[in-house]
């Protein structure tokens, strides 16, 4: 069934994964890793890269011949979404022989500040930065004046439309493209019918979060992927900026729920609903916004980019309950969390620097500039009937591998 990801898909996925992985098993060290100097805005032009990219998961080196790492996770705030990510570096403490502890800054502009300071003081070696994006200027000077190595995570470190750091990240405006694109191939067999014979009855709704850069390129990467396949279909991308919010309420269930319930009741004409998301915590609010005025897999698909809280969402309800929020891009954390670790140990070695690291990953033509190393996190769509096994199979070549 469409409903399920085939084991073939996946088998090929993880297959990439591994060569991915054991592509770079050298150990050509290079300098050490002192943090660039000047402003976050205005980075140093990067070093030459090694002869062997480094900060891979297989890199072919002996991590118990120096004393332990200590690595601060340094983050937002300390909810499910982040606590995924930060046990998905921690779960790689003992294959690279590092302490990894987490600093929440509880969605606190000025305690984001306080943490990274008091991680500085406290003598970590080296820091995975997810920060907030609304103080990524800020907290990107002080991450630099600390002299202590950072990679960012999740949170893509963009400032003045550039990155300012290495990153491990999405491809947003694919993220956003892959959600759209399994429930166009899959509309039919939910629906009963080819949802490109439409028409004006067909819709599809995006919330996002516009002071986030990744947030609105995963929006654009679905609206624009739904306007080329149905041009006479109806596209509303709506923004949580629209609703005044602040804090952890602008990634929240109610505030898409908000912005469904009102997008939907002003066009009574469409009958059949896509939605995506940008953050996985919409999902849940858009499903229940849905089905409150009456949509069922009949007439409505929910997919959105992230997948612990869709999961929690799931494991709430029997196979046998009805709703609408029936994939989600996942990323697994143990896909994040790998890269990162390596990275950052890669880095403090002296195998690669923060300015040399990934630098052969990096697309040419990426958005916001090629100047800094990008770890784009592989990721699949999956469903509610199938993500467990997508999960065992990651787990098995990553800490298993």
């Amino acid at each position: 069934m469409k409903k399920l990801l085939s084991i073939l898909i996946v088998a090929v996925f993880c297959f990439g994964l591994l060569a991915a992985c054991s592509d770079s098993p050298g150990t050509s060290p290079t300098s050490s890793a002192p943090a660039p100097s000047g402003s976050a805005s205005t980075p140093p032009a990067p070093p030459p890269a090694p002869s062997t990219p480094q900060g891979y998961i297989n890199d072919d080196v002996d991590h118990y011949a120096r004393d332990k790492y200590k690595i601060a996770f340094l983050s937002q705030d300390a909810y499910q979404i982040q606590l995924s990510w930060f046990n998905g570096v921690k779960a790689y403490e003992e294959k690279f022989n590092i302490e990894v502890d987490l600093f929440s800054a509880d969605s606190d502009r000025e305690k984001m500040i306080s943490i990274i300071e008091l991680a500085a003081m406290q003598g970590y070696d080296g820091f995975i930065v997810a920060c907030m994006p609304d103080i990524l200027d800020r907290a990107t000077e002080v991450l630099y004046e600390t002299e202590i190595p950072f990679i960012g995570f999740a949170n893509t470190l963009i400032v003045d439309n550039k990155t300012v750091a290495p990153n491990v990240t999405l491809d947003q405006y694919g993220a956003g493209a892959k959600c759209m694109e399994w429930m166009i191939e899959n509309a039919e067999e939910f629906w009963g019918v080819d949802p490109s014979t439409l028409g004006g009855k067909l819709g599809a709704i995006d919330v996002t979060y516009s002071v986030s850069e990744d947030l609105l390129a995963r929006q654009n990467g679905s609206i624009d992927l739904f306007k080329k396949t149905f041009p006479d279909g109806k596209a509303f991308a709506t923004d949580v900026v629209a609703l005044g919010l602040a804090g952890p309420a602008v990634i929240s269930a109610e505030a898409a729920y908000d912005l469904v319930i009102a997008t939907a009741s002003a066009n009574p004409e469409v009958e059949y609903w896509f939605f995506t998301g940008g953050a996985e915590t919409y999902s849940t609010g858009a499903a229940r916004a849905l089905e409150y005025i009456g949509k069922t897999t009949k007439n409505a698909l929910v997919c959105t980019v992230g997948h612990p809280a869709v999961v929690a969402d799931w494991e709430s309800m029997s196979l046998d309950t009805e709703t609408v929020n029936v994939a989600c891009l996942s990323i697994p954390d143990l896909l994040y969390g790998g890269p990162a670790a390596a990275g950052i140990v890669a880095i403090l070695d002296g195998r690669t620097t923060m300015e040399t690291i990934w630098l052969e990953k990096t697309p040419p033509n990426y958005q916001w500039g090629n100047e800094w190393g990008l770890w784009e996190v592989e990721n699949q769509v999956v469903t509610r009937w199938n993500y467990q096994e997508y999960f065992d199979y990651v787990e098995s070549i990553t800490l298993g591998s």
